[in-house]
């Protein structure tokens, strides 16, 4: 029986590779931002990001981006929720060569010991190398 499950997850899981180099990136969160999943790959949509608006004008005031090359890079990020005390988050990248897509994964694990959980909220930003042109991007989010 564990032959067929490990049979199963390497069947589905060989048209992908798994992209290495890609960091996390601290983007503040005191922005409006009014889409759950972000592609960014020029400055312009990137600097549009502070346009949305400020939530927090006081924590933002002088608030700048940090430096992405976007030649180089690209910009991905996901809007996660959870209930809990704290918030753990394992992060994977994907590529389908076969199918022209990156697949964003993130498992979401929350920390519920605590007298007065809360929400946590999170955009998962990554920088990762520069994604061609023609690829699309997939975000899977689980909650444990």
């Amino acid at each position: 029986m564990v032959l067929l499950v490990v049979m199963a997850i390497s069947c589905r899981n060989k048209d992908y590779i798994v992209i290495e180099g890609w960091e996390e990136i601290g983007i503040a969160s005191c922005m409006y931002l009014d889409n759950e999943s972000y592609v960014i790959d020029d400055t312009t949509s990137y600097h549009a990001l502070l346009n949305n608006g400020i939530i927090d004008s006081i924590v933002c005031a002088d608030y700048t981006l940090p430096p992405i090359d976007f030649s180089r890079k690209t910009l991905l990020g996901h809007y996660t929720s959870i209930s809990g005390c704290n918030a753990f988050y394992e992060r994977e990248l994907l590529a389908n060569p076969k199918d022209k897509t990156y697949t964003y994964s993130i498992q979401v694990t929350s920390e519920k010991t605590c007298s007065e959980p809360s929400i946590i909220e999170h955009y998962n930003w990554i920088v990762v190398p520069k994604i061609p042109e023609a690829y699309n991007v997939d975000f899977e989010v689980t909650y444990d």
